[in-house]
């Protein structure tokens, strides 16, 4: 829902007092094709403010890259403090259209998420804005696009952009003593808002990293001291309701995110590594790492099913998080199990150690892609599936797929645990679907695997040109081939 449209003066546009203006260098013939193109077409108040509210709390807490409190500020003062970058304002409408309250959901459809996308990508493009901050901002939260098959311009394309501008203002480095304590705290977060999302973009995708390994040790891990805490009952005219205690909270998630990113490099690594004997070796190392963070969480981070089905929508979102947290976690044993098959570590997630097996690996693996699929199903027990981001479709394929080969694997006890198991992900994937084309896709594709729908064919043509392209990054072609020949 947009409201009116705005009129020029002189070459440039009428538009809110707390957006700020363009640099005086732009050509006013681009700035009369933006406004034609719509980029000056801003939500209507209602709309904007219930963005914000969704940014603040499914977006702020796994990226914090904003200055809550100026940025918020801006808007409600109508621009006397500060003024707002259009382009980051179009690319925090973008990012928290995906999270919007589903009783509101009618105002804002798919279809204004990408157009909110392609505003911000327009604006990008026309180097409209040059603060460097600024711009790794936008390019951290257009990461977040991912629903067009065929665009280049997908997660690592802006993550490179970004990685790049931060490189080249020294965001890798110390932040100079010199500057005003809110400006290092702002710098230190954002570099590690871009160590996680690369990490995570490498891990779900299986591809390198772009941060190299050696940057790992450049900037300290995040402290609570780095996040700022104040009241944000009601800021920039929109009620957030959320206390200091939620915020520090959900900082403590996004440090013991970090901390687990880091881990995550290391099995990435070990995944592309070629020696059997230094991957051995090191996922023991991976391994205890993993079990010694995962005993070391504190209680207010660790995901734990609510008693009562009756949540608020804040509660959602910080479900959401912590059981997101979770499944990362679980999809990192279980990634490590598959490259190291004779791995002894444990999971032991409800106080119970997995039973013995002959194939460790595979016992790991249906333990943990059982355990994930308790956590999709609990959540979705407390609506609260829409607060995941999109990198948890990508989490789910491998678990799916364990899932599917269960089903045909002609054990009867397999069977039915795994069609159980497939239903509820596939449930989720249908939810997430109504936001995320790529997962409303993904799920299609699924639905004619389970049937045993072997038209795509795998002999004479690279299966991956028929499969969706998450899918077909996430798993092997042998996978899934697997999928549709196993009886």
């Amino acid at each position: 829902m947009l409201g009116t449209k705005v009129t020029t003066s002189s070459h440039y546009p009428h538009v809110p007092a707390y957006i700020q203006p363009f640099p005086s260098s732009l050509p006013p013939e681009d700035v009369e094709y933006l406004i034609m193109k719509g980029v000056f077409d801003l939500p209507d108040v209602r709309l904007r403010n219930e963005l914000l509210v969704t940014f603040v709390r499914n977006v702020y807490p796994y990226l914090p890259l904003l200055d809550l409190r100026v940025f918020l500020k801006a808007i409600e003062d109508d621009g006397k403090s500060s003024r707002v970058s259009l382009l980051l304002f179009h690319a925090v409408m973008f990012s928290s259209a995906a999270f919007i309250d589903p009783t509101n959901r009618h105002i804002l459809k798919k279809e204004s998420r990408q157009a909110f996308y392609e505003k911000a990508k327009m604006l990008y493009n026309f180097d409209t804005e040059t603060d460097p901050i600024v711009l790794i901002q936008t390019t951290l939260l257009l990461t977040y696009w991912y629903e067009a098959p065929d665009d280049p311009k997908d997660a690592r394309y802006w993550l490179e952009i970004g990685i790049s501008i931060a490189t080249s203002i020294g965001l890798h480095c110390e932040p100079d003593p010199e500057l005003p304590p809110t400006l290092q705290y702002l710098r230190k977060r954002l570099w590690w808002c871009l160590y996680t999302r690369d990490r995570l973009v490498s891990f779900t995708l299986r591809q390198a990293p772009i941060i190299g390994i050696e940057a790992e040790d450049t900037i300290p891990l995040p402290v609570m001291e780095d996040f700022p805490f104040f009241d944000l009952s009601h800021s920039g005219g929109v009620r957030v309701r959320q206390s200091a205690q939620y915020q520090r909270q959900c900082a403590r998630i996004f440090i013991q995110k970090s901390k687990l990113c880091i881990i995550v490099s290391q099995i990435i690594g070990l995944a592309r590594a070629k020696s059997p004997s230094a991957r051995s070796e090191s996922a023991d190392i991976c391994d205890m790492q993993l079990d010694s963070w995962y005993e070391s969480l504190p209680m207010d981070v660790k995901y734990c099913p609510p008693t009562s089905l009756d949540v608020s929508e804040a509660a959602k979102s910080l479900l959401a998080y912590q059981a997101w947290l979770q499944i990362l976690f679980l999809a990192a044993k279980s990634l490590l199990g598959r490259i190291n098959p004779s791995s002894n570590a444990r999971i032991d997630l409800q106080g119970t150690s997995p039973p013995s097996s002959q194939n460790f690996a595979d016992t790991r693996i249906q333990h943990t892609t059982q355990a994930i699929t308790s956590i999709a199903e609990s959540l979705d027990s407390t609506d609260s599936i829409q607060c995941l981001p999109t990198t948890a479709v990508a989490l789910l394929l491998p678990v799916i797929k364990v899932h599917i080969l269960n089903i045909r694997s002609g054990h009867s006890d397999r069977w039915m645990a795994g069609f159980r198991s497939f239903h509820c992900c596939l449930n989720v994937l249908g939810k997430l679907g109504k936001t995320y084309m790529i997962a409303e896709s993904v799920a299609q594709f699924l639905k004619l695997t389970i049937t045993g729908n072997n038209s795509l064919g795998c002999e004479a043509v690279d299966i991956r040109s028929k499969t969706p392209r998450l899918f077909a990054e996430v798993l092997t072609q042998t996978e899934l081939c697997m999928l549709f020949t196993i009886k």
